[in-house]
């Protein structure tokens, strides 16, 4: 397509950024000092470099809520409603009842099959204008309670419906960043989920949102936050992922979930893994950085919509969605309604792959700046526009 050759404009709009602290920050390092360190970042990237890939996170967000919700309403039409919106903030499992059980256990007595879906009143996502969910995973480990921790995952997905598009971004957590109301400082951008609920309970979400808005100049309509448990239940219940893995990760320092240490082993090649070494996978990163980490994040998410898409995979979600439904809403938090989330999910069934497009904030759209001797990274300016276009249209900011 000619369009796609030429160089995208970009058109940010003036407003989205307050460069509150242009006046403060030393001016940056000399450019041999930034060369060099790109330079670095390049040259520990070369022999790990992954394959552009079609699909990212969407498929884990939609995956779990939207082939679950689906599942699980093919069994409880009959006798529930839609929970409320308040039951899916607080990440109350759904209630299953007796008649639910009963219907799951006559299910047992024949194939499950694609066709049980037919008689299932969905309708498809028909907004007209963008819509974009910031989707965060959540570094909190089995046990721990409350909300406030950092963000593990950071990723934007916009759906266009005027070209019938999505755009994905993924965001390295370390990134330093001005937070909304806080301009003093630069703060990693993980962070302001955690500053969101020590401000006030349930306000981390939505920081986090705004932090994003604030930054990029991409309007954020709505959260979804998976903890690493809903995501290692998922891996598991559709019978693991396979990955193959460029080169072998030896990861002595890969923290467990105690805070203590397991260390990591994983050989170069075709791994069948399960959700815990998925995860691990998806997270290690001490033999490497984050920019490499989140196209391992983008590999394991290409492997479990693979898995997903499987015709005998399907059916047994279909058979465990109550339990597993119940189990996993647990570790989601969502300001989505599932009218919401079923609604979307069957939108997004029918775009094709190539009308989805993803990347990543890597080092070509970061710089250098010196903050009372600390070398801290932060988003270049100058540069992350053209990426925001490339990624999401030239609307994006509207």
């Amino acid at each position: 397509m000619s369009q796609s050759k030429r160089r995208p404009t970009a058109k940010p709009r003036r407003h989205w950024y307050n460069p509150a602290l242009g006046a403060e920050l030393p001016e940056r390092p000399d450019s041999t000092s930034v060369r060099r360190a790109r330079q670095r970042v390049a040259r520990r990237q070369a022999d790990r470099r992954l394959p552009r890939l079609d699909w990212t996170w969407l498929v884990i967000g939609f995956a779990v809520i939207g082939v679950l919700a689906t599942a699980a309403t093919v069994l409880l039409s009959a006798s529930q409603g839609t929970p409320s919106r308040a039951a899916i903030l607080l990440g109350t499992p759904l209630p299953s009842p007796r008649a639910v059980a009963e219907a799951a256990a006559e299910a047992t007595a024949r194939p499950i099959s694609m066709a049980d879906l037919e008689g299932l009143n969905l309708k498809a996502w028909d907004g007209k204008r963008r819509l974009t969910i910031l989707l965060m995973g959540l570094d909190k480990r089995p046990g721990e309670r409350g909300t406030g921790f950092r963000t593990d995952t950071l990723i934007v997905l916009s759906l266009d419906p005027t070209t019938q598009r999505i755009g994905m971004l993924s965001i390295p957590r370390d990134l330093r960043v001005p937070i909304p109301n806080r301009p003093e400082t630069l703060y990693p951008i993980n962070s302001a989920y955690v500053l969101g609920e020590l401000e006030r309970p349930g306000y981390g979400p939505r920081l986090t949102a705004e932090t994003i808005q604030y930054n990029l100049g991409i309007p954020i309509d709505h959260y979804l936050v998976l903890s690493f448990e809903a995501v290692i239940g998922f891996i598991d219940a559709i019978g693991g992922i396979t990955i193959d893995v460029p080169s072998e990760i030896v990861d002595n320092e890969y923290p467990d979930m105690a805070f203590g240490y397991d260390p990591l082993y994983i050989p170069a090649g075709r791994q069948l893994m399960n959700g815990e070494l998925a995860l691990k996978y998806a997270r290690t990163r001490h033999q490497s950085d984050d920019f490499d980490r989140t196209r391992r994040q983008q590999q394991v998410i290409l492997a479990v919509r693979q898995q997903v898409l499987r015709g005998d995979v399907l059916p047994g979600l279909i058979l465990q969605a109550p339990a597993l439904w119940s189990e996993l809403s647990k570790g989601i938090i969502t300001d989505l309604t599932l009218d919401q989330i079923l609604s979307l999910a069957w939108y997004v069934k029918d775009l094709p792959l190539q009308n989805i497009q993803n990347a990543s904030i890597d080092q070509r759209y970061i710089r250098a700046v010196n903050v009372r001797g600390e070398t801290l990274l932060t988003i270049d300016r100058e540069r992350i526009a053209e990426l925001m276009v490339s990624v999401f249209g030239e609307n994006y900011n509207r």
